[in-house]
């Protein structure tokens, strides 16, 4: 969903505005890529390694309110090659925060419940949505289950 700034923080764009400003979908993608190309030179992700040193899983987070928009920026996936491979999960449970999982080998489906309960009662909850991003680009695969016993 396209948001814009304004006064109060962000929010989407009504019709009215969608039309007066003479947006379309590939207009707002490509707005959306060099904000999120932006957002991955700054943010930083923080990488959960298990006790063998591989790593589990990233919590990439900030507070910028476009956040999410990192997800569409060719940079992204990037930044976990070396750490996480060249095919993950995605998750934006909240607005300031993705989780960022490696799609071989991983572990999502065991924190699938903790992930549930963070959208449960975050402030800003975006989605249950897991995404994949390879080669191919990024797609929504599946939900994760209300009660987070599966995906």
């Amino acid at each position: 969903v396209p948001f814009y700034e304004w006064d109060y923080g962000i929010r989407p764009y009504p019709e009215k505005e969608w039309e007066a400003e003479e947006l379309s979908w590939d207009r707002i993608l490509e707005v959306s890529k060099s904000l999120g190309d932006g957002i991955v030179e700054r943010v930083e992700p923080e990488i959960i390694r298990d006790t063998r040193g591989v790593a589990v899983y990233a919590i990439f987070a900030s507070k910028d309110p476009f956040l999410t928009s990192a997800v569409f920026s060719e940079k992204f996936r990037e930044k976990f090659t070396e750490t996480m491979g060249k095919s993950l999960y995605l998750l934006m449970i909240d607005r300031h925060v993705i989780y960022v999982f490696p799609a071989v080998g991983g572990a999502l489906e065991e924190f699938g419940p903790g992930l549930v309960n963070e959208f449960r009662t975050t402030e800003l909850p975006v989605s249950l949505e897991v995404f994949f991003l390879n080669d191919d680009g990024l797609r929504v695969i599946g939900e994760l289950s209300r009660d987070g016993s599966s995906i």
